[in-house]
């Protein structure tokens, strides 16, 4: 029998594995990439991704507290070209995905089912599961026209 914890793990996992096969693609000459020079980079979104994952592990997940500085959320942030550094992107979002898993697998069933209020909504934590893989897949797709045609 499969807990909710576990389901909703290997869900996050499936939604997330477009994501985990670009990642290795990376590089310094790659990241940087952009569609258009008023768009985020390859390397803002990776930061982002893992930055809202880690937030979300936190404050609707009860997992622990972030652990970076949250550069790439929030009002009137903008994409400074700050964000190269390859290996620590990567690692931010390997250490958010631990993050994430970890709180999923300490929540009871009726965690999963209790409604948090966040700024985008006011949703169960089974609901939020989806919220986060919308959210990944926006920017992964967003991610992979910047790694093919961007400059």
């Amino acid at each position: 029998m499969t807990t909710i914890s576990e389901g909703m793990i290997s869900t996050w996992k499936v939604g997330h594995r477009t994501l985990d096969n670009m990642v290795p693609k990376i590089t310094e000459e790659n990241i940087s990439n952009r569609l258009h020079p008023e768009t985020n980079s390859v390397g803002f979104l990776l930061r982002h991704i893992a930055e809202a994952e880690h937030g979300f592990s936190h404050s609707v997940f009860k997992g622990p507290a972030l652990t970076f500085e949250r550069k790439t959320v929030g009002p009137g942030i903008t994409d400074t070209g700050e964000h190269t550094n390859v290996e620590g992107i990567k690692k931010m979002l390997t250490d958010s995905g631990i993050a994430l898993e970890n709180a999923f697998k300490n929540l009871t069933p009726e965690e999963w089912e209790e409604k948090v209020e966040m700024r985008m909504g006011t949703w169960s934590r089974r609901d939020f599961v989806g919220y986060l893989l919308a959210h990944s897949s926006y920017h992964t797709g967003q991610i992979g026209l910047g790694l093919k045609y961007g400059k």
